[in-house]
């Protein structure tokens, strides 16, 4: 093999190897260090212990000293291969700064370096972390001749791929290559690791082909390396591809490798998968593993399945396995999720007796646990033990806490909390400024927001994309359009590369402010800019068009989705059929309902999520399309979604907040605890619906409570359509008074109530006998909020009269009603009067009768002849008549016909099963 020319190498290295002033520099300081250490040991006469030719019998570091100083003092000097044995030993004890500062002195006194004392150089450069000095080293080699061998490749390979340089290390792969030099298979699972772990995982497969092809058999670690990358991607089937290869080639696969598999299988939901190739590890006398039980633990506690976790615990112990930190952590995360933090506090104590200590990360479950159950000082009580067991907070630690704070409103202590972190040493992170810079945005203090994020900037930290979208939705949500445009103008001068979200926000807030043309210029320039509008853009755009009325042009734009690849989903479905049935192009409506359905081929999952919007908006397709769907009730969603697990199918934000109505209507909280689980578990977003949804749910599960903890979350504190849910809630639980209480806050902030906020408040006043608050609140709504009154609103108060024995007062409200009387206030009326068979007592029976005797002569002379075969008692054939002329429904229709204004007669023959 020739002599390597230096102008072939990379000119960084050469560049490096020319000016060697930093490098020298950096020995400078270490050099002087050994000497004075050296000249200590010559004082004492330290004796060198054991045979000092046996350079690898060394006790401590001091012995090795003292020989390299007999070897330095002696003349002749020893050989390079003998300073090299030494050094070797130096390294392997693991003081690289030591070896260095030897190099130099080795210089000093003549000694000549060699490829093997160079390669030890370089090593020890790479492992301090100084690859820029250990590529120096190279330069130098090829400056004085002396050539690199392929040890010198690997090691800085190795240097630069720990280092994240993978570009350069490729290149120095390549350049390695090109000039004869043989990698050996080391530096190819090298290179390997180095893509996998920077997720170029296609890049990493043709690697891998590339080896094959040069004549290198991959061996375990190259299949196990590119199979775990895959897996982290989500690519299973690609991974399994390569686990079959490797079998066939008869390479035994090892515990790595089905950990890998299994741990995609059990993220994807593909439990049986899961288990078999579990089965198959036994089979192939491959001992499980703390690592493969906790995936199949993880794996449970993510679906809330407590017992089942807590049987591959106890499993594991009876296998002789100690359970780790990891294992109990995983435990502990998943009872703080499920809202049990006292058991996940008895799992810690547990970990204590059994001799594992917890770590940061067990402290910050428990702290995130009480966060979410709204315990705030209880989180903030777990400082003082971490400090007390020794682990002190970290900056994980503080965000969290700082997080609590602020969904709790209590933002000074957030402040205060966040002040500290300097006086711990520590310095706040990217997320921990994000974090408080949304909880000012959500209290709509933009201004402090933007203090921060100055501070942020001066402090060295970098914004993340979702630091500037917590920015820009601040201002738009405050109103300040122009603030969230000037801000998107610096980010775009500052060469920020703009995405969807921040257009996605812009454009929304473009809409709500009332800038109907700065949203649509926003629309259009996102096609400049090289972007592709995404599903969320469509649907801002496509219900903004039909607020407008401009359902034609929405309907233009819900079809062009599909030209930019983006397909509609059940929102944008929803809101072209919800327009539809507005405008009552009823054809138009079902022909997308059914499309919906249908659509349903393009994503397995796609068909279930469909599903249950079927099941909870009420609709009752063909039968064709029930029996396609396979579900008709709550029930059948539940089952449907059980099927979904088992076969592998993710469940995405859609289907899991669908099952959330599902859980309100069967009332099961247990289940929907499950469901808002895996909703925080796989950081699902959560809108305004979506929330409401869950204080619904918890609402009707008999749990109030929860909701108010989803409601003080405060995210959408300013969405009139959570508070009415939760002014619901408390209706139906008989806390009446936290209903007005809440209906008060609103105002306070605000924000104006709508009609449905009046009508909740009227009923839960109504059932809860808060006769003159609900008087006040009728009578002020049109005066001092501009609702006007309807059917609904009058039905709730004429029950509200009712109940409170206002009888009269009740049928002069219906009698001075300003429109036609409504199905609902003849509904409460005619429950509000009872009446029996055969019987006179009602206060109006004169008239009731008179009617029903005008009835029955205009129906005989109409040949009108009752069916007397239903009267079962035995009486003659004129009682059975008389008896059914005076049946309770007839005397509760006849009512119903003197309290109608003339047309009105067809709601109370509505009413019938109503009237007993």
């Amino acid at each position: 093999m020739g002599k390597l020319d230096s102008s072939l190498i990379l000119p960084s290295i050469v560049i490096r190897g020319r000016n060697l002033y930093n490098f020298r520099s950096a020995l400078s300081f270490s050099a002087n260090t050994i000497a004075t250490h050296i000249k200590v040991l010559t004082k004492n006469s330290m004796p060198v212990k054991g045979n000092p030719k046996k350079y690898d019998r060394f006790d401590n570091v001091d012995d090795a000293l003292a020989l390299f100083h007999e070897m330095t003092v002696k003349c002749p000097k020893p050989s390079i291969v003998e300073f090299t044995k030494l050094l070797a030993a130096i390294v392997r004890m693991k003081h690289y700064a030591l070896v260095v500062s030897m190099c130099s002195q080795m210089e000093s006194f003549g000694v000549p370096h060699n490829v093997y004392s160079f390669n030890i150089l370089v090593n020890c450069f790479c492992r301090s972390g100084r690859i820029d000095f250990g590529l120096s080293v190279l330069g130098k080699m090829l400056k004085l001749g002396v050539e690199p061998d392929v040890v010198t490749f690997s090691t800085l390979i190795n240097g630069l791929c720990k280092q994240n340089k993978l570009a350069q290390a490729v290149s120095l792969f390549d350049e390695m290559v090109e000039k004869g030099f043989q990698p050996h298979l080391i530096v190819y699972n090298t290179i390997l690791n180095g893509l996998c772990k920077m997720g170029n995982t296609h890049r990493a497969v043709r690697f891998l082909r590339m080896m094959e092809e040069r004549g290198f058999e991959p061996d375990i670690v190259t299949y196990g390396t590119v199979i775990d990358c895959l897996c982290k991607n989500r690519l299973l089937k690609e991974a399994l591809h390569l686990f079959s290869e490797l079998k066939v080639k008869g390479i035994r696969p090892n515990i790595v490798v089905y950990n890998s598999l299994i741990y995609a299988m059990c993220n994807l939901g593909q439990q049986k998968e899961a288990t078999r190739l579990l089965n198959e590890m036994k089979e192939n006398n491959i001992s499980l593993d703390n690592i493969t039980n906790s995936i199949f633990l993880d794996a449970n506690c993510k679906k809330g399945m407590i017992s089942e976790a807590t049987f591959i615990v106890d499993t594991m112990r009876k296998q002789g396995i100690q359970p780790d930190v990891f294992t109990f952590n995983i435990l502990t995360d998943m009872h703080c999720k499920e809202g049990m933090v006292s058991k996940a506090e008895d799992i810690v104590d547990t970990m204590r007796k059994q001799g594992v200590e917890p770590n940061v990360v067990t402290y910050n479950t428990l702290i995130d646990g009480h966060c979410l159950q709204n315990e705030i000082d209880k989180a903030r009580g777990v400082f003082p033990l971490m400090i007390q067991k020794g682990c002190a907070p970290n900056i994980q630690s503080y965000s969290i806490m700082i997080n609590g704070y602020c969904k709790a409103k209590r933002f000074d202590e957030a402040m205060e909390l966040f002040r500290e972190i300097s006086r711990t040493g520590q310095t706040p992170n990217t997320v921990t400024y994000t974090i408080l810079m949304q909880g000012m945005c959500q209290l709509r203090r933009v201004s402090a927001a933007c203090e921060l994020f100055r501070e942020m900037l001066a402090s060295g930290q970098v914004p993340d994309p979702f630091t500037y979208s917590i920015l820009l939705n601040g201002f738009c949500k405050s109103g300040k359009l122009n603030e969230a445009v000037k801000v998107f103008q610096a980010m775009r001068n500052s060469g920020l590369e703009h995405n969807i979200i921040f257009y996605n926000i812009l454009i929304d807030g473009a809409y709500k402010s009332g800038h109907i043309d700065v949203a649509k210029e926003l629309f259009r320039e996102l096609y400049d800019n090289g972007l592709k509008p995404d599903v969320y853009t469509y649907n801002i755009m496509v219900n903004r068009l039909c607020k407008e009325g401009s359902t034609d042009r929405a309907y233009r734009l819900f079809r062009s989705m599909g030209d930019n690849g983006c397909f509609p989903n059940s929102i944008s479905y929803n809101v072209m059929i919800q327009e539809f049935f507005r405008n009552n192009s009823t054809s138009k409506a079902t022909q997308l309902l059914a499309e919906m359905v249908d659509k349903g081929g393009y994503v397995k999952g796609y068909l279930y999520g469909e599903a249950f919007d079927m099941i909870l908006c009420g609709v009752r397709p063909s039968a064709v399309t029930m029996a396609k769907m396979g579900v008709l009730k709550p029930e059948g969603a539940i089952k449907l979604f059980a099927r979904m697990q088992e076969e592998g199918v993710a469940a995405n934000s859609i289907t899991l907040f669908s099952l959330v109505h599902c859980c309100a209507h069967l009332g099961s909280l247990k289940k929907g605890r499950s469901v808002h689980a895996q909703l925080f578990r796989h950081e699902f977003a959560f809108d305004v619906f979506n929330k409401t949804a869950l204080i619904d749910m918890y609402a009707k599960c008999g749990n109030i409570s929860y909701s108010e903890r989803v409601f003080e979350d405060g995210s959408f504190s300013n969405e009139v359509i959570s508070w009415n849910c939760m002014i619901t809630g408390y209706g139906m639980h008989g806390q009446g008074d936290k209903a007005l209480d809440i209906f008060h806050r609103m105002l306070d902030r605000g924000l104006e109530p709508n009609q449905t906020t009046i009508a909740t408040l009227l009923s839960a006043c109504s059932h809860l006998g808060l006769m003159e608050q609900g008087r006040s609140l009728f009578l002020r709504m049109e005066r001092e909020h501009n609702i006007r009154r309807t059917g609904k609103h009058y039905a709730c108060y004429v029950d509200l009269l009712s109940r409170a024995g206002h009888l009269e007062e009740a049928e002069e409200l219906v009698s001075r009603m300003p429109f036609q009387s409504s199905h609902e206030v003849f509904k409460v009326l005619l429950k509000l009067h009872v009446f029996f068979a055969g019987k006179d007592s009602h206060p109006n029976s004169d008239e009731i009768n008179q009617i029903l005797e005008n009835l029955k002569s205009e129906l005989e002379a109409s040949s009108y002849i009752l069916d007397t075969s239903c009267v079962i008692r035995d009486v003659d054939e004129a009682m059975k008549i008389k008896s059914l002329w005076r049946h309770s429904e007839r005397l509760a229709i006849a009512f119903g016909l003197v309290r109608t204004p003339e047309g009105g007669a067809h709601v109370s023959i509505g009413l019938l099963p109503q009237a007993t």
